[in-house]
């Protein structure tokens, strides 16, 4: 992989309002992200909105919003109505944070102005912010979801190289948990050929269980048009035999989804439970380590949420 230039940029604001999400205001401190996962849904966002290419224009060109922090202590201030995600379309937690700490100035901006919060992060950094995320769970509603796609290394190596592994995003997982906050797994996207079979998903529901993980989120994935070449060649070079499942499972979504509702029983189009196929037993599989709870917004997300057991609560 090639050098990672930074450059530091103005933020005309920091709160980004949203709609039809199951969350009222986004927050991204940072424009691209050095993980470089080959699946993610930003690459797209960065050429249609930045008119920059999906590729090392995304992952080996970072902007830092330099003053951010100032713009988010102007805006929440205010007392904007809402929850509010933060890492939506980059990671807070990615290296160069250890250097700017804008996510934890803002954690400490919302401290002082608490919103309910959600955090999406696959970097270990986090554990260094444990004390402030403490503040701010005593004021609010506080989740941390650690993104883990797989457990497998050498999935991770190929489709997310820049990320932490795995095992480490679990122990910081672990280590939120131990300090009382509520931190859960979003095993997401499901790559097809990849990461998508009953073995796989019954791994990272176990690790994300042994870990103490909250919940287990998860959901398909999601191709746009901007990244459809640059996921394609990445199978072909990475995953060459699993580029044939893609069309098959998308056209399957793609049609379950114009002949079925918008439900959290089948919010993850491929785990209908009331089949006796591959993917039922895949959800019943699922469901030996995980107890079922209705997304709080399935037609917006497409997600189901399972529960995981703790200890002692499912005997």
């Amino acid at each position: 992989m090639s050098e990672i230039s930074y450059r530091e940029i103005e933020a005309k604001s920091a709160l980004n309002r949203v709609h039809g999400m199951p969350f009222d205001w986004s927050l991204n401190p940072y424009v691209g992200c050095v993980h470089a996962c080959r699946f993610c849904y930003s690459r797209a966002y960065n050429a249609r909105f930045r008119g920059r290419d999906v590729g090392p224009g995304f992952d080996r060109s970072i902007e830092i919003r330099a003053n951010f922090v100032e713009r988010f202590w102007s805006e929440v201030r205010r007392h904007p109505e809402g929850s509010l995600a933060i890492g939506t379309a980059t990671d807070p937690y990615q290296p160069i944070e250890a250097k700017y700490r804008l996510a934890r100035g803002c954690l400490e901006a919302l401290v002082r102005y608490p919103m309910p919060t959600s955090i999406v992060t696959k970097g270990t950094l986090i554990v260094r912010d444990i004390d402030v995320l403490q503040a701010l769970d005593a004021r609010t509603d506080l989740t941390v979801y650690f993104s883990v796609p797989c457990v497998d290394d050498d999935v991770w190596r190929k489709a997310e190289p820049g990320a932490p592994s795995p095992r480490q995003r679990l122990r910081a997982l672990k280590m939120l948990r131990e300090a009382g906050l509520d931190a859960a797994v979003l095993c997401a996207p499901l790559l097809p050929g990849i990461s998508d079979s009953v073995e796989s998903i019954d791994r990272a529901a176990r690790a994300a269980s042994e870990a103490g993980a909250t919940a287990f989120r998860h959901r398909p994935l999601k191709i746009d048009s901007e990244i459809r070449d640059y996921y394609f060649d990445f199978l072909a070079t990475d995953f060459p035999s699993s580029s044939r499942c893609i069309p098959l499972s998308m056209g399957e979504a793609n049609s379950r989804r114009a002949n079925t509702s918008a439900s959290s029983t089948d919010a993850l189009l491929w785990f209908g439970p009331d089949t006796r196929s591959a993917r039922g037993r895949r959800a019943e599989s699922i469901r030996t380590l995980l107890t079922y709870s209705n997304s709080s917004s399935p037609s917006e997300c497409g997600e189901a949420i399972f529960r995981t057991h703790r200890a002692g609560e499912s005997g």
